[in-house]
């Protein structure tokens, strides 16, 4: 019985928060990550920060989005923007 609670009390940690990314490839060709974002305390902002994280000053595209009920699901798949897609630096005058 002790490992059975022990595993109920680490599954329900796990669905308090976490965020996780695998990477993937989109529809359209370009190298892409789904990310999870599951738990009481996670939300769409915590994809997107995790978005940011992966694609950095890139910015990125969001692809698609699901959610779930129960137990609380996010996901998101997202493509980093291309290096050519940068906004390059005003120069000072």
């Amino acid at each position: 019985m002790k490992l059975r609670h022990a595993a109920a009390l680490a599954l329900s940690l796990f669905q308090i928060a976490g965020c996780w990314s695998t990477q993937t490839f989109t529809a359209d060709g370009r190298a892409g990550y789904t990310i999870h974002c599951n738990g009481a305390l996670a939300s769409w902002e915590s994809c997107s920060d995790r978005a940011g994280e992966l694609c950095e000053a890139r910015g990125y595209d969001i692809l698609e989005k699901h959610f779930w009920g129960f137990p609380l699901t996010r996901t998101m798949l997202v493509a980093c923007k291309p290096q050519s897609e940068l906004k390059p630096l005003s120069s000072p005058k």
